[in-house]
């Protein structure tokens, strides 16, 4: 006769019983187990931080899906230091030196390379110039230096001039109607309209039309699948887990905003590169390369331009509409900014690239403003190559992911003195500020793959600035007061900025 334990096993339901008592045991004895090595024997260990961090990935995926990694970051440095343990295998830092002991150039020593699990997967197996490894990045870097070069910048100034033009035309219409006006709604409008033109040869038709494409209007669910992407690739399972989740776990409309994105992109970019002509545009330029050894295919400049749409857009709107914020808000540094732009310039055609590079105290408003409300709040993670490295005085193990965090290291008050007020006057050389580290300040990045679009980006704020604070007086609507409380699913989700446009009389 059998016994109990005989009758499960010849039993073929009763081994599926068994093989699943079996697995319910195991799972969470395997988790557990996970939770005392990562806590008590990993090799970071000795690294400050929460427990909970330390112990599963859990913790830190939580706050990238409900937005708040950037905040949740600069509290832990706040309570831990230097460098904070953020997930069983990652490490936050916020020292000043962590920015080129992370991304600088190391003589004799590779380039650390990006850590796969927080970008955005290309479509395809083409990897734009963010995504892409050492020879990848280095390969794209030359081909597309030209196009964002000082020299190319000088004729493209044509190009953001018009749609300055239209964005002042648009809101003096506003301004004499004594309606409110979405700030953020605005500067998007004419960012991603110049973006579009610099990159396609077309704009968006956003500022034409007083109102998003309907490309630009997904593209902010584009942004915030990014977020959740990142998660999923930090689940265990390898590829075919990853796969199923994107299908199935993957918001529908997010799952849609990525696939969209995509093909607009690949049919503007086929568009461009049928037209035949001699406009200074990017495409224009990567061109005359397509067809070499070292030129682009198809799919990598299509790869590259859904990238500098959502990069080349989003964060000089972010910009933008921050330091209009922050200036309604410090009245003595917009009644300064007021009187360097309406003291210097006679009339509105003297502002200029060349005469605006030259405004001290806007050019300090902007660095303030960076500082305060950097584009991409959350850092950027390498992953630590052999023989591993030091970092702020710490030795890191090979493999480790490594990053920066932004608003954990601008708002140190070791860094920078009274690091929550808005003060221009700190890159000044005011006294009071002569302590503050400006290094430590570094928007665009540093080392090999610094933002290859600064100049750029510069240039459009400082012009559409300057324009703005010359053409209007800006009045804040009290709803907006607390208008910098955001969430950033890698980039800001900014709400409305409400203002009242008063406008000057026309010199």
């Amino acid at each position: 006769m059998a016994t109990p334990w005989e009758s499960l096993w010849l039993n073929p339901y009763g081994s599926l019983t068994l093989a699943t008592a079996g697995v319910s045991v195991l799972c969470p004895i395997s988790f557990l187990l996970m939770i005392i090595c990562n806590i008590y024997f990993h090799q970071l260990r000795s690294f400050p931080g929460p427990k909970s961090y330390a112990a599963s990935r859990i913790p830190y995926l939580r706050q990238i899906l409900a937005g708040t990694l950037h905040s949740d970051l600069r509290r832990l440095h706040e309570e831990y230091g230097s460098v904070v343990r953020i997930a069983p295998n990652d490490l936050s830092f916020k020292d000043t030196d962590a920015w080129e002991g992370i991304y600088g150039f190391r003589p004799g020593v590779p380039e650390w390379q990006k850590d796969r699990k927080f970008y955005v997967r290309s479509f395809g197996k083409t990897h734009s110039i963010i995504q892409a490894d050492t020879v990848g990045h280095r390969r794209a870097r030359k081909l597309f230096q030209y196009g964002f070069s000082e020299q190319v910048l000088k004729k493209q100034e044509r190009y953001m001039t018009v749609y300055i033009d239209l964005l002042i035309e648009r809101m003096r219409a506003k301004a004499q109607q004594m309606a409110s006006v979405d700030l953020v709604n605005w500067y998007n409008f004419m960012s991603f309209d110049l973006i579009g033109d610099l990159v396609f040869g077309e704009p968006f038709g956003c500022l034409a039309d007083s109102d998003y494409h309907p490309w630009v209007a997904m593209i902010f669910r584009y942004i915030k699948s990014a977020a959740y992407t990142n998660a999923l690739l930090r689940m265990p399972g390898g590829e075919a887990v990853f796969n199923f989740l994107m299908k199935y776990a993957m918001p529908k409309k997010m799952l849609a905003a990525r696939n969209d994105h995509y093909n607009l992109t690949k049919n503007k970019v086929e568009k461009r590169m049928a037209t035949v002509n001699d406009r200074a545009d990017f495409i224009g330029y990567i061109q005359t390369a397509q067809n070499t050894e070292k030129g682009l295919s198809e799919e990598e400049i299509i790869a590259n331009a859904c990238d500098f749409i959502v990069a080349g857009s989003e964060t000089t709107a972010t910009v933008l509409s921050a330091a209009s914020y922050f200036l309604c808000r410090n009245s003595h540094a917009m009644e300064k900014l007021q009187e360097e732009i309406r003291g210097t310039f006679d009339k509105e055609e003297e502002i200029i690239l060349s005469s605006v590079n030259t405004l001290p105290y806007l050019l300090a408003v902007l660095n303030e403003t960076l500082r305060m409300h950097p584009p991409v709040p959350s850092g950027l993670p390498r992953i630590v190559s052999e023989p591993g490295g030091i970092i702020s005085g710490r030795h890191v193990p090979v493999g480790i992911s490594v990053s920066v965090s932004p608003m954990a290291t601008y708002r140190d008050p070791k860094h920078f003195r009274d690091p929550d007020s808005f003060r221009p006057e700190r890159f000044l050389g005011e006294p009071y500020f002569a302590d503050d580290q400006r290094a430590a300040l570094q928007p665009f990045a540093v080392g090999p793959r610094n933002c290859i679009g600064k100049s750029l980006a510069l240039a459009e704020m400082r012009l559409t600035l300057a324009r703005m604070i010359w053409n209007f007086d800006f009045d804040l609507d009290s709803k907006c007061e607390s208008w910098t409380d955001q969430q950033a699913f890698l980039l800001w989700m900014k709400p409305p900025l409400w203002l009242k446009l008063t406008a000057l009389e026309k010199r």
